[in-house]
């Protein structure tokens, strides 16, 4: 029955993230991909932070999905990882430091 429950669910996320809100969103993507989703995409926008567990959390579901034949799609993580590495380089550089 894997496959036949909806065919994609689409779930954006953008801001901190923090226990509750990621729990959440761990907890909501695992119960959709058992329903017997055919696809979940997660969007992530804007990303504030990243906890340790965000990464963790990631690998389990995406091993949840591969046991439940989901497609899962991770989308503008590159992106959000990217701008909070420009700027926590900009926090740390100080207009008088050259170094490149």
């Amino acid at each position: 029955m894997t496959g036949h429950g909806c065919p994609a669910i689409h779930l954006e996320v953008a801001g901190p993230l923090d226990v509750d809100v990621l729990e959440s969103l761990i907890r909501f993507a695992h119960s959709t991909i058992r329903s017997g989703c055919a696809e979940l995409v997660l969007q992530l926008n804007a990303l504030t932070d990243f906890p340790t567990r965000l990464f963790s959390d990631l690998h389990r579901l995406d091993q949840t999905a591969r046991l439940h034949r989901c497609h899962l799609q991770l989308l503008g993580l590159d992106e959000a990882v990217a701008t909070a590495l420009c700027t926590s380089r900009a926090a740390v550089t100080s207009p008088t430091d050259h170094r490149r």
